[in-house]
């Protein structure tokens, strides 16, 4: 998490290390990451409805693209400067998320 405040957004990395310490927190089985990601979070952190797992879902691939080496805005449709405002504004909403489910050591060892 302490890498994501501190990197740059360019190329997707805060977003990606936000994403990555949730998904450490919520400790996914594999190969059922995607899926567990989305549902986890929305049963404990989020609100649990269709729009709102849509875009935990969005927030795993564009970790994904960033894991793998990809262009993050190509994990997106339509113009250029649009990608760019939906990753920026993605970043934004898994640095808040994340911030708020790492508020304190006893709050994670609650969990």
């Amino acid at each position: 998490m302490f890498d994501g405040t501190r990197l740059s957004n360019k190329d997707g990395d805060c977003l990606h290390q936000f994403v990555r310490a949730v998904e450490a927190l919520i400790k996914p089985e594999i190969a059922k990451t995607r899926a567990q990601f989305a549902h986890r979070i929305s049963q404990t952190f989020t609100l649990a409805n269709d729009e709102t797992r849509d875009r935990l879902l969005q927030l795993f691939d564009l970790r994904s693209y960033v894991e793998h080496m990809n262009l993050v805005h190509d994990a997106l449709q339509g113009d250029e400067p649009t990608r760019i405002a939906v990753v920026k504004r993605r970043a934004r909403q898994i640095d808040l998320l994340a911030r708020t489910a790492f508020r304190t050591d006893a709050d994670i060892d609650a969990f």
